[in-house]
């Protein structure tokens, strides 16, 4: 049992003194070693954690892979003792040692600390919410991926933009970095690790100037409509604020978010007047 602790302790020793090498999944790494002396008993690559062995080198240029390990290692040109490992997956993540073996006894002569990660998962950056006023905008974010996301709130004021909080960022569940900032205009969701990183990106006041719904978010076109209220004879009745005496035939009732073009004038028909089209209407954020 104690002898267990000491080994865990000596591994995690080693780990935090040895500086990490970060590879990509499916690629290759190139354990490398330059002072392997010529007088030597056999010089070995090996895994720390496991105690196990790689490849084997002896004396006059024969070497022996471990059958584990048979199809994964290449010998590089001119690199005697040094071996490429092949099609590394995340549990390769080991210290990988160069151990000698003389006739003065063991000693390591290098270490290897192998980090593998797959690339990261895309990005999506969403709008929110969206709050105009004549001269201000706030806008609502959302900076997501497949196991984690960020909400950040931006405000535009005489087309100066900041970011509440500043920066944003965290780590997520498969160790890489999330992160949502703003620069200059445009605001920039970005995942990335050691060795792979993707963005999605917007420009705020573009975001400013777009209508919104809460349920689609930024609407691209010029216009969008509330579900129709079609008021019948029976809802009339069912209703204690109808005026029964207005006349009015049952019509369809419109609220329209569009670019607005000054008062409405009153339609009217030959028996009838219909009821006016009201606007809500959405300022634009002066561009730069």
């Amino acid at each position: 049992m104690l002898q267990a602790v000491l080994f865990w302790l000596f591994l995690l020793r080693v780990q935090s003194s040895v500086p990490p090498v970060f590879v990509q999944k499916g690629k290759d790494v190139l354990l490398d070693v330059n002072n392997v002396p010529e007088d030597f008993t056999i010089f070995v690559w090996k895994l720390e954690k496991e105690n196990s062995i790689l490849v084997t080198f002896y004396p006059g240029g024969n070497s022996k892979i471990s059958k584990a390990y048979t199809g994964r290692i290449d010998h590089p040109d001119n690199k005697k003792y040094s071996v490429i490992l092949k099609n590394l997956q995340e549990t390769d993540s080991r210290v990988y040692t160069g151990r000698l073996t003389t006739d003065d006894g063991d000693s390591t002569l290098v270490q290897h600390n192998i980090i593998v990660q797959d690339v990261v998962s895309p990005v999506q950056l969403e709008v929110n919410s969206v709050s105009n006023s004549s001269h201000s905008c706030n806008v609502t974010l959302t900076c997501s991926t497949a196991d984690s996301h960020i909400s950040s709130t931006f405000r535009c004021i005489d087309q100066k933009c900041d970011q509440d909080g500043g920066n944003q960022s965290e780590i997520t569940n498969s160790s890489s970095t999330l992160q949502v900032y703003l620069l200059d205009v445009t605001v920039i969701c970005k995942h990335r690790n050691q060795v792979s990183s993707t963005e999605d990106r917007t420009d705020i006041q573009h975001a400013c100037s777009q209508p919104f719904d809460a349920d689609h978010g930024v609407i691209q076109d010029n216009t969008v409509y509330a579900v129709p209220v079609v008021e019948t004879p029976e809802s009339q009745a069912a209703s204690p604020d109808t005026d029964e005496t207005s006349g009015l035939s049952p019509v369809c009732t419109y609220s329209e978010v569009g670019p607005h073009s000054g008062p409405s004038a009153a339609a009217e028909t030959k028996d009838k007047p219909v009821i006016e089209s009201v606007y809500a209407q959405v300022q634009k954020h002066p561009g730069p």
